[in-house]
């Protein structure tokens, strides 16, 4: 799945409301299951394909947004109305959940690893405006299995939260890994705490506590052993304390 996915499903949907019997029985499924999950059923009347090709031919974006004179010839019916709405969030949700995937891709890309502080360079596939989102539509709420961690807002919350996560000082690369279950554990466990652990005081002076025994150890060995070939933990030290605490697991 990729950027191009998102205009061949819009495409099937598309034809899906023209004529349910025109996809395929896979594509159908999901389509009928969408449609029940938010409340609109093809009894209800809102897919009117008779096998055909006749059916509701329904627009881009939801009625009320585009320009209305009043020599339109016949207003929408109100069944009509409510399938223009149904495709429109159809389409959104897609360009949505790939501006999602594409943070827990790319979001390392721009993380603040700079010491200096120097600004990394933007990445396209990042942007919302790459996917048709507009200044409205981030203060409208969605919902989606792909969002579990980080729904229950509007985009904007949800994309502010996506860039705290992996867009801050901690980049993170692990949607390569091949095991779904790692994967999925990982990513739960960033995006609920948005990658900042709030840690008790004892946990705290357990952590100093190791760190100042790892350093002291090293200064004794080099003043005891003058000369003598050593391997130092400079650079390595907080891998003492993140081995203590997976011992102690």
């Amino acid at each position: 799945m990729n950027t191009y996915s998102i205009d061949y499903i819009d495409d099937l949907f598309v034809q899906y409301v023209r004529d349910p019997l025109s996809v395929s029985d896979t594509w159908r499924a999901y389509f009928e299951q969408f449609l029940i999950t938010n409340g609109v059923a093809q009894s209800d009347g809102l897919l009117t394909g008779d096998g055909n090709g006749s059916g509701v031919v329904p627009d881009q974006m939801p009625s009320g947004s585009g320009p209305s004179t009043e020599s339109n010839a016949a207003k929408p019916s109100p069944k009509s109305d409510v399938t223009d709405q149904m495709l429109w969030m159809a389409r959104m949700q897609d360009r949505v959940d790939q501006l999602v995937r594409e943070y827990r891709v790319r979001g390392h890309l721009v993380a603040q690893l700079d010491p200096l502080g120097l600004t990394r360079q933007g990445t396209a596939e990042l942007s919302p405006e790459s996917y048709g989102v507009t200044e409205l539509d981030l203060s409208r709420p969605f919902e989606a299995t792909s969002l579990a961690n980080v729904s229950g807002g509007t985009l904007h919350e949800i994309l502010t939260r996506l860039r705290n996560t992996y867009c801050r000082s901690i980049g993170a690369q692990f949607m390569h890994i091949d095991n779904r279950n790692i994967r999925d554990w990982l990513q739960r466990r960033m995006e609920t705490t948005e990658n900042r652990l709030e840690l008790s005081h004892d946990v705290q002076r357990r952590i100093y506590t190791r760190l100042a025994d790892a350093s002291i150890f090293e200064e004794f060995v080099r003043r005891k052993f003058v000369g003598v070939k050593t391997f130092s933990l400079e650079g390595a030290e907080s891998l003492i304390p993140m081995l203590d605490l997976a011992l102690e697991k």
